[in-house]
């Protein structure tokens, strides 16, 4: 059986950085879900890091959706320093990405870097 010829995909998108600031405030609330940011419908995430500036005070922070709650990782913010997140490379209907902390939070600050890219779009054509 002779393969099918391949239609090549002439369009290249730049990826998208969603840049988000998190303080101990937002996320005060064991257990609580909190959105933390709109992603639009079917973004696949690429990558994606937690920048902890200031150690939270106990437990994890997942990262996720309605249905998948730790998508992207349930990250210790306990230390300062870059965390990474888990990558599915899935896309999701739902488009708010939520934050749940494990535990009551009194201290802590970060910056979350999520980078992603959105299925038939492309911002130039590559002959």
């Amino acid at each position: 059986m002779a393969n099918t010829a391949l239609t090549k995909n002439t369009g290249r998108q730049y990826p998208l950085v969603l840049v988000q600031d998190i303080t101990f405030a937002n996320v005060a609330d064991s257990g609580v879900s909190v959105v933390l940011a709109k992603l639009p419908r079917d973004a696949i995430v690429l990558s994606g890091s937690l920048l902890v500036t200031t150690a939270f005070t106990a437990g994890t922070l997942s990262i996720g959706y309605a249905a998948a709650a730790a998508a992207h990782g349930a990250i210790d913010a306990t230390t300062t320093g870059v965390k990474a997140l888990t990558v599915t490379g899935l896309s999701y209907d739902d488009t708010e990405l939520l934050i749940k902390p494990s535990a009551a939070q009194t201290a802590g600050a970060a910056r979350l870097f999520l980078t992603y890219v959105m299925p038939a779009r492309a911002n130039e054509a590559q002959p």
